[in-house]
């Protein structure tokens, strides 16, 4: 048997179901899931996404869910919910042969027959965001960005059950479900950064440098689309297997993604444009402008707890906080107004 699954709340459902049918085309011995980090929404017609199963998070057994729910916001979340998915899948199915996750923004071009037999001498699949140095300048990207949030993309992972994956999942999934937080300044990025140790705790993980694989706007300076026999190419030697389209609006699919971005105008790069405005199309036939705007009960509640426990909060405890996150900005005004007069 073999699975691929994405997760995502029911604002990103539209990508995620643009995945899975771009993932049966090319594949469609697979069985896709869409991992519904969010409660059932009454105002969405859920046979729309057949026949991809969605698989709710709260159905797979996450001891810590309430906790997790309660101390992260939606992308924390959603990514502290990966490791648990593969586990419930390698439980589940006793003949799973490989799972496949993708993050629901991506998009595949062709068979993963390249994937399936890395996985033959293999059990854990990892695809780096770069595989050659970036320009040393100013402009964005640059090689240290990827220290500060991970070496490898977790947009994709890829296993084949074993009980080295099963270590390794129980490994990630302790240390997602208390400390899966977005703070680089002490070296918290979410999923991504534990995985940086996966090659070394583990064996039989292989760190896959083919370039046709969760191609995305961070390795352009490497990554050359083309066009050969009606599919698109990577270099003229990789065939493009998936697209990462990361931060796409399909309103707005060229808008830079930072203003120092060293790819100024990707409209104008041949085949990119197309690939980027074929990706948009599909997003808004799936409903993408109506579902974006639902919001994720899980964040709703969330915000609830919070404001609660603000509510409970001693108040000189409450007042020296304020003080503290106001301080900066006092200080900061006080040096502008005293070189003002300097």
């Amino acid at each position: 048997m073999k699975i691929a699954f994405t997760i995502c709340s029911n604002n990103y459902l539209s990508q995620a179901k643009t995945l899975g049918d771009s993932l049966i085309t090319h594949n469609p011995d697979y069985k896709f899931v869409i991992g519904l980090c969010d409660t059932k929404n009454d105002s969405i017609d859920y046979s729309f996404f057949s026949p991809h199963e969605i698989l709710e998070v709260k159905n797979i057994g996450i001891q810590n869910l309430g906790w997790m729910i309660n101390n992260y916001n939606i992308i924390e979340l959603n990514t502290a919910a990966k490791p648990f998915y593969l586990q419930y899948f390698c439980a589940t199915y006793p003949d799973l042969d490989m799972a496949f996750y993708f993050d629901p923004d991506i998009y595949i071009y062709n068979s993963f027959s390249y994937l399936e037999k890395e996985l033959e001498q293999n059990q854990i699949l990892l695809t780096p965001h770069i595989t050659s140095p970036i320009p040393f300048d100013s402009l964005f990207p640059g090689e240290n960005l990827f220290l500060n949030y991970g070496i490898y993309n977790l947009g994709f992972i890829g296993i084949k059950p074993s009980e080295e994956v099963d270590k390794m999942l129980s490994w990630w999934a302790e240390r997602l479900a208390t400390d899966c937080f977005i703070n680089a300044c002490e070296g918290k990025f979410v999923d991504q950064l534990p995985m940086n140790f996966v090659p070394i705790f583990y064996n039989h993980v292989k760190i896959l440098k083919h370039l046709g694989l969760n191609m995305a706007y961070w390795n352009l300076h490497e990554r050359t689309l083309g066009l050969k026999d009606n599919e698109y190419t990577v270099n003229e030697e990789y065939p493009l297997i998936f697209f990462h389209f990361s931060s796409l609006k399909p309103d707005k699919p060229f808008a830079p993604i930072s203003p120092l971005f060293r790819t100024k105008n990707m409209e104008a790069i041949p085949y990119l444009s197309t690939l980027m405005k074929e990706y948009a199309a599909v997003l808004l036939k799936n409903k993408y402008s109506e579902l974006r705007t639902i919001s994720c009960t899980y964040i709703i509640q969330r915000q609830e707890y919070l404001k609660k426990q603000l509510q409970q909060e001693p108040f000189i405890k409450r007042m020296a906080r304020k003080v503290k996150k106001a301080a900066p900005s006092f200080f900061n005004n006080m040096i502008s107004s005293y070189a003002k007069l300097s």
